[in-house]
């Protein structure tokens, strides 16, 4: 495995633990509301020798509930200093977890990955929903990559336009 292979592998892992700590943080999979916003994180570090303090790092969100289709859709949109996660679900759980960013380049026009981390690989519409978000992040001037949670019921044009929507008009970018 090349240098490059390791590097992803390990932003993979990076991600989905991360993901996986803030789901339990929220809660998210026996009930979707948070309390208190803007809920806080803990992290711990290591100050010069003397044993572990724990710091509060207030993580930026916004939550909120439409429907879309027909289908009551539960929102959360988190911005931490490297990325944004963004949870969209119909049913409840997390579906597909995606992870999109801008490639650096010397190209006048910027170009975007998108690559499906978990679920359904075989879904054009979670990939340019996240294509579009990510375009969005970019255009407002952010390098910060996204991570996106979809969980839907409908993977129809009008329910991505719905989620996209609904994402950048409640953007923290």
């Amino acid at each position: 495995m090349g240098r490059d292979s390791w590097q992803g592998e390990i932003s993979r892992l990076w991600i989905l633990d991360s993901v996986r700590r803030i789901m339990a943080r929220l809660d998210f999979f026996s009930d979707l509301r948070i309390h208190n916003p803007p809920f806080l994180l803990k992290a711990k570090f290591l100050q010069g020798g003397r044993g572990e303090e724990a710091m509060d790092i207030p993580v930026q969100q916004k939550k909120l509930s439409l429907d879309i289709k027909g289908n009551k859709t539960d929102i959360v949109i988190c911005a931490y200093d490297d990325h944004f996660l963004v949870i969209a679900t119909q049913i409840g759980s997390m579906g597909t977890i995606l992870h999109a960013r801008k490639e650096e380049g010397v190209s006048i026009h910027p170009t975007f990955s998108v690559s499906v981390l978990l679920g359904k690989r075989d879904e054009p519409m979670l990939v340019a929903c996240a294509r579009q978000i990510i375009e969005h992040i970019s255009n407002a001037g952010s390098s910060r990559s996204l991570v996106l949670s979809l969980g839907l019921r409908d993977h129809s044009l009008p329910t991505s336009k719905g989620i996209v929507s609904a994402v950048t008009e409640n953007c923290l970018w």
